[in-house]
């Protein structure tokens, strides 16, 4: 969170982070500058998932596909409440082609994909054009990689 919450103030942007590392009094401070529009941006772990309470937020980004699908309904959650819109995107992996299917199950929806192109190369040695059916499969041979939980916490 630290490292995103940086490089977005770097773009000019005013931002505020929430995170496991942040004492309540700071969670809260972020939170009502979010709302109030002192901030644009609020990076959050997973600890921000459930109990945000802003209205029209109108972009949630997902730098890490959640492990279980109630947190992804959660998160995506703030978006488009009150009868607003607002967009959700969910970056991730083919490894993680799991995890969006336990989601799209859950959610009874199938959810739209978008390859980047240089990202793509590093997961698949074949151009994107010539790939076809092996879209979303691992290399031969690769392993999936995970975080180590208090890894995935500090984000």
């Amino acid at each position: 969170a630290g490292k995103v919450t940086k490089t977005i103030k770097q773009m000019g942007e005013k931002v505020a982070e929430i995170h496991s590392d942040r004492s309540m009094g700071q969670r809260n401070q972020a939170i009502e500058g979010f709302k109030r529009g002192r901030y644009r941006v609020l990076v959050a772990t997973d600890i921000a998932s459930r109990g945000i309470d802003v209205d029209k937020i109108e972009l949630v980004i997902n730098y890490d596909i959640p492990d279980e699908g109630e947190s992804y309904i959660h998160r995506i959650g703030r978006t488009g409440r009150a009868g607003e819109t607002g967009l959700a995107v969910s970056l991730a992996t083919p490894a993680q082609s799991k995890e969006v299917g336990q989601i799209e199950a859950l959610i009874k929806k199938t959810l739209p994909r978008r390859e980047h192109p240089e990202l793509t190369e590093s997961f698949d040695s074949k151009p994107a054009k010539q790939r076809g059916s092996s879209r979303g499969k691992r290399k031969p041979g690769s392993a999936d990689r995970k975080r180590s939980p208090s890894r995935r916490r500090r984000r």
